[in-house]
């Protein structure tokens, strides 16, 4: 998109269409348990849809959704005297931890799903840059569980974490047209509040040891970069492939939470600096009309 005046492009749409599989980085193989560790994480498969509309070549508004896929670990190990990492601090109230170890069975899952909402203004220039400002929101569910059964006690920690950061955002993407090939980079640079919500909760033979929760604001942010190869295969059609990576910082994480002892007071309030590194390939494809 772009040209040389305003006055030389008509109002256009464009809708864009991507598949995009993101690896997750930080957090893998966490584990409760001293008898095995998580596996790591899938990759996260999630499509991105956007639409957008320039007013001429060198002005328009574009909206962008991403979502749909879900980061998940899991393991589960059978035996005789499994035991846990699990540390009952001293309290008024000590935290019965008996069915976590000694154990017959031992389960951990951790998923962690995530959307992002996109606002642009976006401006071109010469088909060889863009620049974008806009508001971006993204949710981030992050969870973590572990369950241990020791004959018929079962032992249950929980920990579920709701992180809804809200950014105002400013980015560039530069091009390189090359007849019908274009190759071309983007970063983007955003700044916000992290609006966070979780529960913490541990039973022990049926019997509830922590039940605790928060809620919090933390400053958070987000850069992301990428590089793309753009094919046109009709005047109004063009194919898209590339590769990104995505670095947030300023989130409640679950596997940050469950750190040693645990007290009655434990989930109270919860560690908000964790950073997430994600990374993987894109493909798509763009209409124009």
């Amino acid at each position: 998109m772009g040209g040389g005046t305003g006055g030389a492009c008509p109002p256009r749409w464009y809708v864009i269409g991507e598949a995009v599989a993101l690896d997750r980085k930080g957090g893998s193989g966490e584990s409760l348990s001293r008898d095995f560790r998580l596996p790591g994480w899938d990759y996260q498969y999630n499509t991105r849809a956007t639409v957008g509309f320039t007013r001429d070549c060198l002005d328009g508004w574009e909206v962008s959704y991403f979502g749909g896929g879900r980061w998940s670990e899991r393991a589960t190990v059978t035996g005789a005297d499994l035991d846990s990492r699990l540390i009952a601090g001293i309290d008024i109230s000590p935290v019965d931890l008996a069915a976590f170890n000694d154990a017959d069975l031992h389960f951990q899952a951790a998923t962690s799903e995530m959307h992002s909402l996109e606002l642009n203004r976006r401006w071109w220039g010469w088909d060889v840059f863009s620049v974008r400002a806009g508001l971006r929101y993204i949710h981030l569910d992050d969870a973590f569980t572990f369950y241990s059964l020791n004959g018929v006690a079962e032992g249950i920690l929980d920990v579920d974490l709701d992180n809804n950061l809200i950014m105002p955002q400013l980015g560039i993407d530069l091009m390189r047209p090359m007849g019908r090939l274009t190759l071309g980079g983007k970063l983007i640079g955003a700044i916000g509040v992290n609006i966070n919500d979780g529960s913490f909760f541990v039973s022990n033979a049926g019997t509830s040891q922590i039940n605790n929760g928060d809620d919090s604001e933390e400053f958070c942010y987000l850069v992301e970069s990428g590089y793309y190869a753009y094919y046109r295969l009709m005047p109004n059609v063009t194919a898209r492939i590339g590769y990104e990576g995505w670095l947030i910082g300023g989130l409640a994480l679950a596997h940050d939470q469950i750190y040693a002892p645990l007290t009655s007071v434990s989930g109270l309030s919860f560690d908000e600096h964790g950073v997430l590194f994600v990374h993987g390939g894109t493909a798509g494809i763009e209409f124009v009309w």
